[in-house]
């Protein structure tokens, strides 16, 4: 359930500030924020994304739903190795709205291969 709109949203200045340093890119961090519904996460991580843009490495956004559905139809065109080296290339993934659905075992393990291989 989305966050009523007159629920005030804060955020941690020297936090957010300490993130658009690019620190977690240079010491090849993942991050993940885990807020309720509504208050901000996926323009945080588009915005974040868009410093290391900036700053030259490559940057990939994506709803997890579409990395899951396009690694499926790769397993069924035998293009897996290829799909999955698309989203191994980019210096840093974007995956937003993680954890709406229930993953079957084949996401879960088509997810961890990507995280595997990221590391």
């Amino acid at each position: 359930m989305p966050m009523p709109q007159d629920t005030p949203v804060s955020y941690d200045r020297p936090r957010v500030r300490e993130f658009l340093t690019l620190h977690w890119l240079a010491e090849h961090e993942n991050v993940i924020f885990c807020r309720p519904v509504g208050v901000g996460k996926s323009w945080f991580a588009q915005a974040l994304g868009h410093s290391p843009c900036r700053a030259g490495p490559r940057v990939r956004f994506s709803k997890i739903a579409k990395l899951l559905q396009a690694l499926l139809q790769s397993r069924a065109d035998n293009s897996f190795e290829r799909e999955l080296r698309g989203w191994l290339a980019p210096d840093v993934v974007i995956l937003d709205d993680f954890g709406l659905r229930k993953l079957t075992a084949q996401q879960s393990s088509d997810f961890y291969d990507v995280l595997v291989e990221r590391e």
